[in-house]
């Protein structure tokens, strides 16, 4: 599993990057963060685009660091563990040089994620995906996604070189970013020719595989209507949600933070739960104002943890249901008047849970 960002992306994007990790190790994989600059500088001094240096700095880091046949997933940065107990299983099977995804919202087929094996023909397939960006046309061409679109069918032998339809399309786009009609036209030219399947290429001895929509390893977290334990169509969800934007402020992060549980990877103390019990203050009793919900924890302890971590938006103060802890765990506002509650609320400290190590 790996990512290429240079050192502000890996400050801006630590907390997910920390999370991959964990992922990772949980299920027995290995996580890199490749750096966009001094790690591979033929790929720097011959491309100027990060999105099109990206795939040239992937081929030279798998020739180098990984062996034949290893199959590594290309991340984006802004990728993040959804459904950790699942594993990747579902797709390592699969045996082409390649495999990409269609996306959910629209016809393209994504370009910043995606499954390569360490052969010749697929590092081969990423050098000259880079090599796009000499081609790229005066106009809108969504950089390294509209140039993969030219790069499948080509590579497949579906249109030729020189002088193909769809091939005229891509070098014809001169509309600005505000008229993507054009741009859509010349990817739906390619999509009628490489629809989800498999692909292979006799004369290259390469083969590359196109997902159907919402079956790969990950997708646009606001398209996820699977459940949390993957089920829905297909037997299974999603391990990933790609999009999930950061700006490196715990504040304007807060949202994504707590709906993907980074909070645990945030940059702070470390800490842990104590070994003394977590007794309530307050039994059968209410924040009087909540600040903000936590989602479900199993243990007033792991509440506590959660809260310590994000502790600026939050009182010493939380409610947690030992009876229903899918309820919910609850922090109060600074200052907060406690109320009497139903008999299943219970109030607590943090600092009577945990330990600061």
């Amino acid at each position: 599993m790996v990512a290429v960002a240079d050192k502000s992306f890996q400050a801006r994007y630590a907390v997910i990057f920390d999370s991959m990790s964990k992922y990772a190790s949980k299920h027995g994989y290995h996580w890199h963060v490749i750096g966009d600059s001094g790690t591979e500088p033929l790929c720097e001094q011959k491309y100027q685009v990060f999105f099109f240096r990206k795939h040239c700095i992937i081929a030279s880091w798998m020739d180098r660091e990984t062996n034949v046949g290893d199959k590594v997933f290309v991340f984006d940065s802004d990728v993040v563990p959804y459904r950790t107990n699942i594993p990747l299983y579902h797709w390592t099977y699969l045996i082409e040089d390649i495999i990409l995804y269609e996306r959910t919202w629209n016809n393209e087929v994504a370009a910043g994620n995606y499954l390569v094996s360490n052969s010749e023909a697929a590092k081969g397939f990423l050098m000259r995906w880079a090599q796009y960006e000499k081609e790229i046309p005066p106009g809108f061409s969504s950089a390294d996604n509209g140039a993969i679109h030219l790069h499948l069918i080509r590579s497949a032998g579906l249109e030729p070189e020189r002088d193909g339809t769809c091939g005229q399309k891509y070098y014809s786009l001169t509309a600005p970013v505000t008229n993507l009609d054009p741009y859509f036209d010349f990817v739906d030219c390619t999509r009628k020719l490489a629809k989800p399947g498999v692909y292979t290429n006799d004369e290259s001895h390469f083969s590359f595989r196109i997902l159907k929509k919402d079956t790969a390893w990950v997708m646009d977290g606001v398209y996820d209507l699977y459940g949390k334990d993957g089920s829905g169509p297909g037997g299974f969800g999603p391990v990933f949600h790609h999009g999930v934007k950061l700006t490196g402020k715990d504040d304007e992060d807060l949202d994504s933070i707590l709906k993907y549980g980074l909070q645990l990877n945030l940059p702070e103390s470390n800490t842990k739960v104590s070994s003394k019990s977590c007794e309530p203050v307050f039994k059968s009793a209410e924040c009087g104002k909540e600040a903000r919900g936590f989602g479900h924890m199993s243990t007033p302890g792991e509440c506590a943890e959660n809260i310590y971590k994000l502790r600026k938006f939050c009182s010493e103060s939380f409610m947690f249901s030992e009876p229903y802890p899918e309820w919910g765990c609850r922090c109060c506002v600074e200052g907060d008047t406690p109320k009497k509650g139903g008999e299943l609320w219970s109030l607590y400290s943090v600092s009577d849970c945990i330990d600061n190590a």
